[in-house]
């Protein structure tokens, strides 16, 4: 990646993290969802507490190491 304005490249760690409510697994079998796709699927969370509290102070350390 290259910043604008700056001729010096930079490496970059990114992270997708995709979500649904949908039944992939139902509707992989039904054809409805591409089974190459569903193969990135990793982890079903069905619980609101499963859920990883927010990214943001993460980001805001990360950010001010990097900038």
């Amino acid at each position: 990646m290259t910043r604008v304005g700056s001729l010096k490249a930079r490496s970059l760690d990114v992270h997708f993290v995709p979500a649904t409510n949908r039944d992939l697994k139902r509707r992989r079998k039904a054809g409805r969802f591409r089974y190459d796709l569903y193969r990135l699927s990793g982890i079903a969370l069905k619980r609101r507490d499963e859920i990883l509290p927010s990214p943001k102070p993460f980001l805001r350390r990360r950010a001010r190491r990097t900038a």
